[in-house]
């Protein structure tokens, strides 16, 4: 990303949500974004995925300019947005249909998927029938079953209770740790993106810009227990008085 910016309209209102944004992903990095609510979060990611378009800067994505939607890559939301008449496997296979992918070949993959993230054994059950974690995993099944070299994640864990929300942390690291995926990651949480980046960007309020970059030196796997570390403590105590002194808080 090259100083992107965005601006919309609201109403009769014009909202300056991004501004100067430059940020580079190395292949293969896990990077969170974190701030504060209406800092621009969702709308970077976004615009990073070509879903929307930018009204300053530049995307760049394999050195070829991002000019709409990045079909190579997957995305997951703050809902799973699953068809409530469709079976876990018919959502998941949702987007064998939208691409035109062998049926043969994309139901051996979503069963791979499934049994990968806990949820195998589920196929034939309903939305209505499944955890909020449970739903999730469906969702991140469906973003992967063309098997993406970019994730895309938006907040995908903010809806659930604490203990299933760790949970899917480690699960999403897991996940990532067995693959060969860049993934942009966007949440609220400072445990979390500790947990799970390489790499933490951290953006102060509206007009949303980078405050700072933090390279995240823990090893991997990471558990729970990293957080108590002292350097995790640490940071987490530096990346709150930086939003604090930038009035996040």
């Amino acid at each position: 990303m090259d100083s992107v910016g965005h601006t919309y309209q609201a109403g009769k209102k014009q909202i300056h949500a991004l501004e100067d944004i430059d940020l580079h992903i190395n292949h293969g990095e896990f990077v969170t974004i974190i701030g504060p609510s209406g800092c621009g979060k969702s709308t970077l990611l976004m615009i990073a995925a070509g879903l929307e378009l930018p009204t300053a800067g530049e995307v760049h994505i394999g050195g070829h300019k991002v000019t709409g939607p990045f079909t190579d890559s997957g995305f997951v939301f703050q809902d799973a947005s699953l068809l409530d008449w469709r079976t876990t496997l018919k959502n998941i296979l949702l987007q064998a249909e939208a691409r035109g992918m062998d049926p043969e070949h994309a139901q051996q993959r979503a069963r791979e998927l499934m049994d990968l993230t806990g949820i195998g054994g589920f196929e034939d059950v309903y939305p209505t029938e499944l955890s909020g974690g449970m739903r999730q995993r469906v969702s991140i099944c469906r973003a992967l079953l063309h098997d993406p070299p970019i994730l895309f994640m938006d907040e995908p864990f903010g809806a659930l209770d604490a203990m299933t929300r760790e949970q899917m942390m480690l699960d999403t690291q897991d996940l990532w740790l067995h693959g060969d995926k860049t993934v942009l990651f966007v949440t609220h949480d400072i445990g979390e993106a500790l947990v799970l980046a390489d790499k933490v960007v951290v953006l102060g309020p509206r007009p949303g810009r980078i405050l700072k970059i933090y390279d995240v030196p823990f090893p991997r796997p990471r558990s729970m227990d990293t957080l108590g570390e002292p350097t995790a403590t640490e940071m987490q105590h530096e990346i709150r008085e930086l939003l604090r002194e930038h009035g996040a808080f």
